[in-house]
């Protein structure tokens, strides 16, 4: 099809081009090229096809770039992490979105290639600056490319026929969100409706009960109350957490590194030419963006405006001064004085800086992670905490979690939660690092969809019986308050000593919601439902029991839709879409057989 736009002609700033093409086809190629029946170099499968090592590495390579250019530093070893679990999940999603649209006929025709190859080039080609002149796309540079280069095209063609299909495929998805003028008009009616109120908030948290609730009320309640508890499967692990952190020997290195840059640069600034100086030093080995200008500051600063550990010694030198080693929370600091102002009587300084962060030596790292590699290997449920706490790890017990949720304590750590739901009762998963510590679990138990068991739950059924007997507790006082103030105009006054808690907010709209307390539904709903002197309440809300008092209630006027409903139109499509999107691309995943083989290459 494109055979007849191929010349062979100059080739014009195709090779980077072609790679990233190659990139997005590779997977499909190595298919064919291996089979699916061969495991060697498979890093996982999807409904049977193979994703290639090779394939997952580039575009793990290629999100690691992205990070170093948005961050301009290379990634931790938390960070990496978290980079592979992101590549992973974007090459199954792609993969998961050719499988679809192949499985629906959606491939384009040779008309639809040659038109979009040619009329409506990608957007990775109208962005890359290799195809723009001043600033704008160059349609001529990107056709004389595909007229230039045969293997260019050839990528070209192989990219579209996988991902025109793919577009195809979401518009179809996005069909499905839909939008009426009712939603239209809600969307502005919670834009501009607006209430100014007075409210107190009797907060859950100011009751301390008499007594501890107990497990045996605890489980109770779980009884009595098992439509709080109709929950996604829930797992329990324990966890044994290994800090990295750096030695008092790593330290006193860093420290007498310091030292010998102090001597070197305060050696250039007594006139020595063949000493490096503390612009040079900085550049080279300063961990801070101001690197990049020899460490100098981007302006003068006076008291106040740094540390306390660096301002005590900035402050105090001279000009080409070079401060001892300076800790701080930051890492440790060499500073030089540029130069001086006296502004109003007040001194500032401009100075230079050379920071090195505190992190354990490469082999103070090295032996962490062999104690991590020796724990694993020789570690087994029975014998966890004792093996763990025997090495000087921390141990934890984290409350019950949900796939897809979080690990209390390890937020931030990718991986955790995706096993625990993946392996069997009674294993003892991989080291998972970050860029902080290293961690260690054992799953003691899961529970089966739809039948939750004390046991999993027993931590946030007493804290649901907890919360509930506060509840009370806030009500009652709620309901005396209200009684007082029906018949007072200043609630401040009825609060008495607890003025503090009373607050007269607004105007607000539902979009933007209560000041203090958010878009907390019920409430919500309690006071847009009234008109202006109402008394509200009391309704429960997330953090306690509300009583309120409408002040104003503003009705948006109506006559300003029509000039708004263009916008919020296309906001509610796009918010629609994605949720639509979302949940269809969920259910495809969960439908889908994945297979992931990663440990096999990627042990820690």
């Amino acid at each position: 099809m494109l055979d007849a736009m191929r010349k062979n002609t100059k080739v014009i700033l195709w090779i980077t081009v072609v790679a990233f093409l190659f990139l997005m086809v590779l997977v499909w190629g190595a298919e064919q090229q291996v089979g699916c029946g061969v495991s060697q170099g498979v890093v996982g499968r999807v409904n049977g096809e193979p994703i290639m090592l090779d394939y997952f590495n580039r575009v793990y390579q290629a999100n690691r770039d992205n990070f170093r250019q948005g961050r301009g530093s290379d990634p931790g070893p938390g960070d990496e992490a978290l980079l592979q679990e992101q590549s992973w999940t974007n090459v199954l999603e792609q993969v998961l979105l050719i499988q679809e649209a192949k499985k629906r006929g959606l491939a384009p025709t040779d008309e639809e290639l040659k038109q979009v190859a040619l009329q409506q080039p990608p957007a990775i080609f109208t962005s890359n600056p290799n195809f723009q002149t001043n600033g704008q796309f160059d349609q001529q540079k990107y056709l004389s490319l595909i007229q230039s280069n045969i293997e260019f095209a050839r990528q070209l063609e192989a990219y579209l026929r996988d991902t025109l299909p793919v577009e195809k495929l979401q518009s179809m998805v996005y069909q499905g969100a839909q939008v009426s003028d009712d939603d239209v008009r809600q969307a502005f009616l919670d834009r501009n409706e607006t209430v100014r109120m007075t409210y107190r908030l009797f907060e859950l948290r100011q009751y301390t009960l008499p007594a501890t609730v107990t497990d045996q009320e605890a489980e109770a309640w779980f009884k009595a109350h098992p439509e709080e508890f109709q929950l996604p499967p829930q797992a329990t692990v324990r966890v044994a957490k290994l800090e990295r952190k750096p030695t008092e020997t790593d330290l006193a290195d860093l420290r007498r590194q310091l030292e010998d840059f102090a001597a070197i640069a305060t050696k250039a600034a007594n006139g020595d030419s063949s000493a490096q100086s503390f612009a040079s030093l900085a550049e080279t080995y300063s961990e801070l963006p101001s690197a990049a200008t020899g460490g100098l500051s981007d302006r003068f600063v006076g008291p106040g405006e740094l540390t306390p550990e660096l301002e005590t010694r900035v402050m105090s030198l001279p000009v080409g001064g070079v401060s001892e080693p300076i800790q701080d929370r930051q890492g440790l600091h060499l500073v030089q004085v540029d130069s001086i102002q006296v502004v109003d009587g007040v001194r500032k300084v401009r100075f230079r800086q050379l920071m090195l962060a505190i992190v354990p030596s490469d082999a103070t790292v090295s032996t962490l992670e062999e104690k991590m590699t020796q724990l694993r290997e020789s570690v087994t449920p029975a014998k966890f905490a004792e093996l763990a706490q025997a090495a000087g790890l921390t141990l934890t017990t984290p409350p019950p979690f949900a796939d897809g949720g979080f690990i209390r304590g390890m937020e931030s750590v990718s991986g955790p939660v995706n096993w625990a739901f993946q392996s069997a009762v009674g294993t003892v998963s991989p080291v998972f690092p970050t860029n902080d510590a290293w961690y260690l679990l054992v799953l003691d138990r899961r529970s089966e969809k739809g039948k939750p068991l004390f046991a999993d739950l027993a931590e946030i059924a007493r804290q649901k019986t907890t919360e509930s007997r506060q509840r009370e507790l806030a009500r009652k006082d709620a309901e005396t308050f209200l009684a007082l103030a029906r018949n007072s105009a200043d609630w401040r006054r009825a609060a008495g000593a607890d003025s503090n808690q009373v607050r007269t907010v607004g105007p607000f709209s539902k979009s933007a919601g209560i000041p203090g307390l958010g878009r907390d539904p019920e409430p919500m709903g309690a006071i847009f439902s009234v008109g202006p002197g109402a008394m509200v309440g009391p309704v429960n809300g997330t953090r306690g029991v509300l009583v309120a008092r409408i002040e104003e209630k503003k009705a948006a006027d109506e006559s300003l839709l029509a000039n708004q409903k263009a916008q919020l139109q296309t906001q509610l499509i796009s918010q629609r879409r994605n949720e639509v999107y979302q949940d269809w691309l969920k259910n495809l995943k969960a439908s889908a057989d994945i297979k992931d083989y990663r440990e096999l290459y990627f042990r820690n």
